[in-house]
């Protein structure tokens, strides 16, 4: 096996064992970022980041539009940005 071949199956393994796809969406202004962490939360898994993008299920989408929140869709997100969105932050050093 190559280093770094099975990048795409552990990204098919994430989508297939949560049964969703990961989508990169970003807000035009802060207001619209704050409805929607407070509408997200609870609901849907999500990321998000100080630059206003966001990583959120798909059908998160639907549910967002919905609500009246506007947001703008960049695409899938990427195997690094799934991965750090559900991993365990490091632990402090001593």
């Amino acid at each position: 096996m190559e280093v770094g071949s099975d990048r795409p199956s552990v990204c098919r393994r994430f989508e297939n064992v949560q049964g969703m796809t990961m989508i990169r969406i970003h807000f035009t202004d802060l207001e619209a970022k704050r409805r929607a962490l407070g509408f997200l939360a609870g609901r849907f898994s999500f990321k998000s980041w100080a630059t206003g993008e966001m990583i959120v299920p798909e059908p998160a989408l639907a549910s967002l539009a919905t609500e009246g929140i506007s947001f703008i869709v960049e695409g899938p997100a990427t195997y690094e940005q799934i991965i750090s969105a559900f991993r365990s932050p490091p632990a402090a050093a001593v």
